[in-house]
Order: C-alpha cells, then structure tokens, then sequence
C-alpha cells in the first residue's frame, strides 16, 4: 500500500493496531471486562505520546477546560452535546464518559430517576465528521469505550 494511503491514515490505522493489540494483550492475561472508557483514553494518549509522536487530540490542560465544561451544568440543561470534527473519537469518548458518570452518580445518589424518561433512550453525545475514514475510526474508538449507547459519530 506505500503511496495509496497517505501518512495521516498510516497513523490512524496505527492507532488502532495499538488498540486491538492492547486489547489482545488484557485477554491473553485473562481480563474478561475488558477496555473502559479510561483506559481507551489513556492509551490514545500514550499512543500519541510515544508510539504516534504526535495525534491531534483534547489531551491535558484541553482536557480539563472540556470536563470542567460538562460539568459546570447540570445535564438536563444540554439535552445534546455536539462535537463538529471526530476525528479518532477521543473528545466524543470524553463527553460519553462524562455524560454516563453523571448517570451512575444521579441514580446513585437518587437525584436523577430511571423512570424519568426525559433523560432515557436518546444518545447524549452527537460527534460530526465528514471524512469517511475518521467517522469509521471515531466509531470504533466510541465501540470499544463501550459508548455507542450515549454516543453517535
């Protein structure tokens, strides 16, 4: 395939071998829970801090200005949250997380009520992106953080 995929792609499709061999490598040790979202975004950062060199994504000090942003308002104040641009689904992965934490904390803590259908059956996170090949990538990511029932790529 030398020239017929250009460097980006080659590195996305890296990314996603580093993954699944992550992946194979929590199965191989007998981790049957598998990946969460956490680890999912831990290992995209490590990817792009050493094996990558670089990957456009909301790490760090972003990350932080994005969490402190999702949960400065309660989440019935934003039925939907919109990402423009997935890219490798690492921000949609973020939100989806933040948006299924303020479930288990609002059922836990009986300020949210599964009955209440105004917060049931909708996906919560809505992530756009007109390149074909990130949109298949981003989706896989949301996949495999066990998130595509709260986000949509």
């Amino acid at each position: 395939l030398g020239g017929a995929i250009s460097a980006g792609y080659r590195k996305l499709g890296m990314l996603i071998e580093h993954l699944e061999s992550r992946i194979a490598d929590m199965e191989s040790l007998g981790n049957l829970e598998g990946p969460t979202a956490e680890w999912v975004l831990s290992e995209i950062d490590t990817f792009s801090q050493g094996l990558g060199k670089w990957l456009k994504v909301a790490g760090d000090d972003k990350s932080e200005i994005l969490r402190h942003s999702i949960y400065s308002r309660p989440l019935t104040e934003h039925k939907t949250m919109v990402e423009f641009g997935s890219f490798v689904g690492y921000t949609a992965t973020r939100m989806g997380r933040a948006v299924e934490v303020t479930y288990e904390r609002g059922y836990a803590d009986g300020s949210i009520l599964f009955e209440d259908s105004r917060l049931q059956g909708c996906n919560r996170v809505t992530s756009m992106e007109i390149d074909p090949i990130h949109a298949c990538i981003a989706r896989h990511v949301v996949n495999i953080a066990r998130l595509s029932h709260i986000v949509e790529v």
